[in-house]
């Protein structure tokens, strides 16, 4: 049992991580939009 808790807990961070990645991208990419306008 223990095992398959782990697994589960490394898919569950991969998938955050890769959540994360792309929200950081989109940041990045609105914060060059805003200076762009300014």
């Amino acid at each position: 049992m223990t095992r398959i808790v782990t697994l589960e807990r490394r898919l569950i961070t991969r998938r955050i991580g890769q959540l994360g990645v792309n929200q950081i991208q989109r940041l990045n990419s609105a914060m060059l939009q805003a200076f762009q306008l300014l």
